[in-house]
């Protein structure tokens, strides 16, 4: 417990330190709607860009370190992040974070933001507000416009591949005993890993700017049960809205191969499936 204290301490102190930075503020709105699930969540964050490890050239000038704190909140939990990304080089960048929450029951839509069971396979029961929720993580992406190489304004194809290795933990659960936060499917105190493809075509249209897919792996408990084999896959269709500045939509038409059982929460792998239609409007100052 003096663990997980010390950390919400350090990313509020990190928070109020980038809050007296000159920077970027934003704010974003998720809604997503699929067979039997509701999702809502909003955002806001603050963003520093800090020039670092710049040289001559293309891969070099640009070099930079973007360190953004946010406070993320729906109808059954809240948390907090904090991000740093290193871009080295143009093609890659170095990313290191960790995100603190808690979550609660909302009766109305029969939702719970944070729930725990005894024993691998019993029945999750409601644990609101019992303990904190922590997400360090670690990841690399590796990166390609083919902007950089074609003059052509028609010739803008992104490539992005990402590795990340997490760890999710929470402060009422022992090592053996599964949990859930904010809809995740089962979860131990334990290691995961998430790859994440993404292939994209700029456009330069006002209304319509990417288009693209993006492909997620997942690997639960990585180091012990090995929950593997998920996949999420995502449509993208990105606008700009060119009548409000500083506003863009994000589309996303969602499928999946796994689904989490209604009362155990582990993960069952499916055929791959449509699982919702998401939207995330982003606003920018």
């Amino acid at each position: 417990m003096k663990r997980t204290i010390f950390v919400v301490l350090l990313i509020v102190g990190v928070s109020i330190g980038l809050v007296a930075q000159s920077g970027s503020v934003t704010a974003k709105l998720t809604g997503a709607l699929g067979p039997g699930s509701v999702d809502l969540k909003a955002e806001g964050a603050y963003q520093v860009k800090i020039p670092m490890l710049q040289g001559e050239g293309p891969l070099f000038e640009g070099n930079n370190l973007k360190v953004k704190a946010a406070l993320g909140v729906s109808p059954i939990a809240a948390q907090v992040i904090v991000d740093a990304v290193l871009t080295p080089i143009a093609l890659a960048e170095v990313n290191l974070g960790v995100a603190v929450g808690s979550g609660w029951a909302f009766p109305l839509l029969k939702m719970n933001g944070l729930i725990k069971a005894p024993a691998e396979g019993a029945a999750m029961v409601d644990e609101t507000l019992k303990g904190v929720y922590v997400k360090p993580k670690a990841g690399v992406a590796l990166q390609f416009d083919t902007g950089a190489i074609f003059a052509s304004k028609w010739a803008s194809v992104v490539l992005r591949a990402y590795q990340e290795l997490n760890f999710t933990y929470y402060s009422n659960a022992e090592k053996d005993e599964p949990w859930e936060f904010e809809l995740s499917g089962e979860l131990y105190n334990s290691f995961n890993y998430k790859g994440e493809y993404i292939v994209g075509y700029k456009l330069p249209l006002e209304w319509v700017n990417l288009v693209g897919v993006q492909v997620e792996h997942h690997v639960y408990d990585a180091f012990n049960r090995k929950h593997g084999g998920l996949v999420d896959a995502s449509i993208l269709v990105n606008s700009s809205f060119p009548i409000v500045d500083g506003l863009s939509l994000l589309m996303a038409i969602q499928f999946t191969n796994f689904k989490a059982q209604p009362d155990v929460r582990n993960r069952v792998v499916d055929r791959l499936r449509f699982k919702r239609v998401a939207l995330i409007a982003t606003y920018s100052i």
